[in-house]
């Protein structure tokens, strides 16, 4: 969204700042003594929940872990809580009274302007993100803040645009709670098949430690009885080129691995990869990629299926590639990785001292995994590809109903297209 104030405007549009239209409310972190965490078991709250910053935002609200018994700085319901530390911008909604810390700023206009300030701070995001670029480190002021420069319709046209913009986020978050309902039945029939068998199979049951209970006659073996595992390639500096050239070797690195799959627009090409270093390192369309190494530790133990996208590439050292044997399914072992049970212990066996979180190739070779007969493994990833091309779908129209929203929030917000109010 542009904000120069020599754009022309629509008739009856004016550029004005924002702490004009809207009182500015920074936050402010209140005493330690004050702030203290509630699990509810209290009969009286102990103070108002408390948002430092971002970190406690959630998809439209924030989520408080913390309470304040005397907050300096208060956020009303229907406000607009604006990040001013890195990432600047970041937007979430007061859905009641909250006390915010100095990671935050409410904005607050009359009520007749509140559903469309909602919508131009929270497109006021790239102004923001312009205005801290080059900064060591990302954050704003108040003066800042109060003279950004916003374009304002009459009244009449905000709540025009307000309510097709509202529209779209109810069909947005309709779909996400779709997607979270359909993830939820996903995590419910894993764990019972992964605990139970097939559904009519089995009558006899046993318990084994990290997998809990199983079918009797499934066996409880170490992963590293039933697939290769071996971390990336490392290589020197002098080995990095700077485009694809004949010879070289795409190395799939920890950028290109994300929470949602693999993001392939930034791939690295080395030279002077030896056939052996290929012959282990190299990916395979039945391998799987865990995340071995990474400052997150809810990140380290992140699995993959290889697709397309990566077949071929070598993987770096912060990956660790894991290469069924003869008669495991990729994707059954895919699922039972994925599972709480193992991830949970992946997580609670990492170490490291510097900040950088990593998993031991010792201990996931050691691992346990439950392993039905090759027919069960198959049957049981395919009950569960349904669901899972479920929120696949799901997640496309969610995405583009975000498109749709970006699309029309630039072209109201700016007055490119006219939309008329009640």
């Amino acid at each position: 969204m542009t904000t120069d104030p020599k754009t022309p405007l629509p008739d009856g549009w004016h550029m004005v700042a924002l702490g004009d239209v809207a009182k500015i409310i920074m936050g402010q972190s209140p005493p330690g003594s004050t702030v203290s965490d509630w699990d509810g078991e209290l009969e009286e709250e102990p103070g108002l929940p408390f948002i430092q910053g971002n970190a406690e935002f959630g998809a439209r609200s924030p989520t408080a872990v913390k309470w304040c018994a005397t907050p300096l700085k208060i956020a009303e319901p229907g406000d607009t809580l604006l990040s001013v530390r890195a990432p600047v911008g970041a937007t979430n909604r007061a859905e009641c009274e909250l006390a915010i810390g100095r990671g935050l700023a409410a904005v607050r206009f009359n009520d007749s302007q509140t559903p469309f300030g909602w919508h131009i701070v929270n497109h006021a995001k790239y102004e923001l993100d312009r205005l801290t670029q080059g900064s060591t480190f990302s954050a704003i002021g108040s003066d800042v803040l109060r003279s950004l420069p916003i374009p304002l319709p009459p009244l009449e046209e905000q709540r025009g645009i307000a309510t097709v913009l509202d529209t779209i986020d109810e069909a947005i978050e309709r779909s996400e709670a779709i997607i979270a309902a359909t993830e939820r039945l996903h995590d419910a029939l894993l764990h019972e098949l992964l605990t139970r068998g097939v559904p009519g199979r089995h009558s006899e049951y046993r318990d084994v430690p990290v997998l809990g209970t199983i079918p009797a006659s499934w066996e409880a073996a170490q992963l590293g009885e039933v697939a290769t595992i071996n971390r990336g390639l490392s290589w020197s500096r002098d080995q990095e080129l700077p485009a694809a050239e004949e010879g070289s070797t795409p190395v799939v690195r920890i950028g290109n691995v994300q929470r949602d799959g693999f993001k392939m627009d930034d791939v690295l090409h080395i030279k002077g990869v030896s056939s052996q270093e290929l012959e282990r390192h190299q990916i395979s369309d039945n391998h799987l990629i865990m995340v071995g190494s990474n400052g997150n530790p809810d990140r380290v133990g992140n699995l993959y299926l290889a697709n397309n996208e990566v077949v071929g590439h070598v993987m770096a050292s912060f990956l660790i590639g894991i290469k069924p044997f003869k008669g495991v399914a990729t994707k059954y072992l895919d699922l039972s990785l994925s599972s709480w049970r193992p991830q949970r212990a992946i997580t609670e066996s990492t170490s490291g001292s510097t900040g950088l979180r990593n998993l031991s190739l010792e201990f996931l070779r050691s691992l346990r995994v439950a392993l039905p007969p090759l027919p069960e493994q198959e049957e049981i990833a395919e009950a569960l590809d349904g669901v899972e091309a479920s929120i696949a779908q799901s997640k496309a129209q969610a995405d583009t109903l975000r498109s749709l929203k970006a699309s029309a929030a630039e072209a109201l917000l700016t007055g490119t297209v006219r939309v008329r109010g009640k």
